[in-house]
C-alpha cells in the first residue's frame, strides 16, 4: 500500500516547517521557537496515528462500525507482551504471530528496546496542545498562556497538585476569531531536549526523517 495523500501532504507542511525552525538558529529557545517545534512533534504524532489506523483497517479482526476502539500509535509500551495486550485492544489479538513484520517494526521503536526519540516526541507533542485544558504547574516563569489572545474565561483553578484547568476561549488580537487559549511551556520543552541532549532543530529534523521512514515501511507491509 502506498502512503496516503494526506500524510504526503503532511510531509510537506512538516518541511516547511523545519525550514521555519532552522531560521531560530539555535541559542536560548524562545516562545515562538517552542511553538514550531511543538508543531512539529505534534504533526509527526498524528501522522504516525493516521498510519496505525491504516494497520486497523486492513488487520483488525472487526469491520468498522460502533465498537471501534480510539486508534493511536503505540508509544511508550514498557514490555513486548504490553505492545501484543496493546494489538489485543485495538482487535488485532494475533499480530504477533500472523503479522510478524509489522509487529517487530512497532516493536523496534518502543522504549523498552532502549529507543528515546519516539517517547520525547509525544511528550513534546503533549506539551502545546490546543484542545489540552490541563496541563502541569512548571517551577519557573516558563509558562505562556493566551499569548497574543484576549482571554474569555469560564473557569481557572489550580489545584494543590500545580495542575490548571481553564474552560473558557480566546480571542485572537490580530484576526479578532475565536480559538482555544494557547498554552506555551517553554521551560518544559526544554528539561524534554535537556534529557535526551539535543538542540530543538536537531531533535525535530532527526524525528522527521525517523518518522517519515518508519510510516514508509509501515505501508508498504500493509
Amino acid at each position: 500500500m502506498v502512503v496516503p495523500t494526506s500524510i504526503e501532504a503532511q510531509f510537506r507542511r512538516l518541511d516547511k516547517h523545519l525550514k521555519e525552525l532552522k531560521q531560530f538558529g539555535g541559542g536560548a529557545m524562545s516562545e515562538d521557537e517552542s511553538i514550531v517545534a511543538a508543531e512539529i512533534c505534534n504533526s509527526c504524532v498524528l501522522a504516525l496515528d493516521k498510519a496505525m489506523n491504516s494497520v486497523w483497517q486492513t488487520k483488525a479482526t472487526k469491520k468498522e462500525g460502533k465498537g471501534k476502539p480510539n486508534i493511536y500509535f503505540p508509544i511508550n509500551m514498557t514490555s513486548r507482551e504490553k505492545l501484543a495486550e496493546k494489538f489485543r485492544a485495538y482487535q488485532m489479538p494475533n499480530m504477533e504471530n500472523e503479522n510478524p513484520e509489522i509487529f517487530q517494526l512497532i516493536d523496534s521503536v518502543q522504549v523498552y528496546r532502549g529507543v528515546k526519540w519516539l517517547s520525547a516526541l509525544h511528550k513534546l507533542a503533549a506539551i502545546r496542545h490546543e484542545e489540552f485544558p490541563k496541563i502541569e504547574k512548571v517551577k519557573s516563569s516558563g509558562i505562556g498562556f493566551g499569548r497574543g489572545q484576549d482571554l474569555y474565561i469560564k473557569s481557572l483553578v489550580i489545584d494543590e497538585k500545580g495542575q490548571i484547568d481553564f474552560q473558557g476561549y480566546g480571542l485572537n488580537r490580530a484576526t479578532g476569531k475565536i480559538e482555544p487559549a494557547i498554552v506555551e511551556v517553554v521551560e518544559e520543552m526544554r528539561s524534554v531536549l535537556k534529557d535526551i541532549g539535543i538542540a530543538p532543530y536537531s531533535f525535530c529534523e532527526s524525528s522527521v526523517t525517523k518518522v517519515k521512514s518508519l510510516i514508509s515501511k509501515l505501508y508498504r507491509l500493509l
